[in-house]
């Protein structure tokens, strides 16, 4: 486990150890350039030195970007972890993927700058953003949000995203996990992942790839593992949207990652198709770009959870599916977490005439739903919460996790308006 000994407090020419309890990890830090200024944003580019990402004759750091905009803000913080590309110096650090509203953290891949220079013994090898001959992609991304969390006007309250598409998008599953070896608190950070056509259970499904096991060098695989993760409970305060293809032939996209979801009560939505490694396939009317369910949705770590699990809607077909579709919630005034009671605007939105060969959504959904963060109610496990969903059912149901009250058996209709859960105490 690696441990944060020094804050980065400034953004010029700062020097951030880590010390390291594992063998043979050496202590890395990071060098920053002055901000370069844009019309709407800045630009600081930093190299993260460790021997350990290079081989023993190269004399290259590893750049990360971090892009923020000028304006007051405040800003979420999203880390971009970039698509596979054999030389991921040609955009791993440009300004592609800037985003308004967000402070954008652009690390470079581990095997930087040119794949063909990390060669052992003949294989190339592929880290997926997990693991490096050895060493671990998440000291330079914990020390590249060390940075961005250091802005004035970054909305430290809401967590951190993190997103990227095929190798990125492995990434931004695997890091979700990998952080806490940074410090469990980094873990605790990761608000949302949107993972498109990832590598669903990276750990489950390599097969023993030489060029994984070359970048992975007998690394404990279970803090990679998304069913240990899950179990442990060390995911249950993160939203995973991910999408992609069964049929994909770049990543094995495994749908038994929503079963796990649903197993573990984790919030998940995801979209499926027969279109392999792209992020859509024509003709099928689904969400695939859709970060939520819902127009009205926001995940942010300071304000309640909501988790869906085992809805009637879904569609677990083997080429082409969904889970989670047409539930959401009203994060706006009306979604409350008081002394004196919960609030939460939920809706079930029916989609029909989805294409190949996926039935039409029901009219009415049934589901079960775990509220977790509630921070205000005053709830213990042993106590008791009383529940009303508008007019349409009522109940009582005891807690048995702090923080967090789940109710099974709700059903909704489809509707364009929002149907309000209430819990009160008992």
């Amino acid at each position: 486990m690696y441990k944060l000994v020094l804050l980065l407090l400034a953004c010029v020419l700062v020097k951030v150890p880590y010390s390291s309890a594992l063998s043979g990890d050496p202590e890395i830090h990071m060098n920053c350039e002055e901000p370069v200024f844009f019309a709407s944003f800045k630009k600081i580019q930093c190299e993260v030195s460790n021997s350990a990402y290079v081989p023993p004759t190269a004399t290259w750091s590893h750049p990360v970007a971090v892009i923020m905009p000028q304006d007051a803000g405040p800003h979420r913080i999203v880390l971009k972890m970039s698509g596979y590309n054999a030389r991921p110096y040609d955009f791993c650090t440009d300004l592609n993927f800037s985003k308004p509203g967000f402070i954008v953290v652009k690390p470079c891949a581990g095997h930087y700058p040119d794949l063909n220079m990390h060669t052992v013994n003949g294989v190339q090898p592929m880290g997926w953003w997990g693991r490096f001959r050895g060493d671990s992609n998440s000291m330079r991304v914990g020390l590249a949000l060390s940075l961005a969390r250091s802005a004035e006007s970054a909305d430290i309250p809401a967590g951190v995203h993190l997103e990227g598409s095929s190798y990125g998008g492995t990434g931004a599953i695997l890091q979700s996990m990998m952080l806490r070896e940074v410090d469990p608190w980094w873990g605790d950070l990761i608000a949302v992942v949107n993972a498109n056509v990832p590598h669903t259970l990276f750990v489950k499904n390599w097969k023993n790839d030489p060029a994984v096991n070359v970048a992975w060098e007998g690394y404990d695989r279970s803090g990679a593992d998304v069913e240990t993760q899950m179990a442990n409970g060390n995911l249950k305060h993160t939203y995973y949207r991910v999408n992609g293809s069964p049929a994909d032939n770049a990543v094995t996209f495994d749908i038994e990652f929503f079963e796990l979801c649903q197993r573990y009560k984790i919030a998940c939505f995801g979209t499926w198709h027969a279109g392999g490694h792209n992020s859509h396939e024509p003709g099928i009317n689904l969400p695939f770009g859709a970060l939520y369910a819902g127009p009205n949705m926001d995940v942010r770590l300071d304000q309640m959870l909501p988790v869906f699990t085992n809805s009637t809607a879904n569609h677990w077909g083997a080429e082409r599916g969904h889970y989670n579709l047409g539930l959401s919630w009203h994060q706006g005034d009306y979604f409350v977490d008081s002394a004196d009671g919960v609030i939460v605007p939920l809706r079930y939105k029916a989609r029909y005439n989805i294409g190949g060969e996926i039935p039409d959504q029901p009219n009415s959904a049934t589901f079960d739903l775990t509220i977790r963060r509630i921070r205000n109610l005053p709830i213990e496990p042993g106590s008791w919460v009383r529940w009303q969903l508008g007019n349409q059912a009522s109940g009582t149901v005891q807690v048995t996790e702090p923080g967090e009250v789940s109710i099974s058996n709700l059903t909704l209709a489809t509707s364009e308006e929002y149907t309000s859960l209430m819990l009160t105490p008992v």
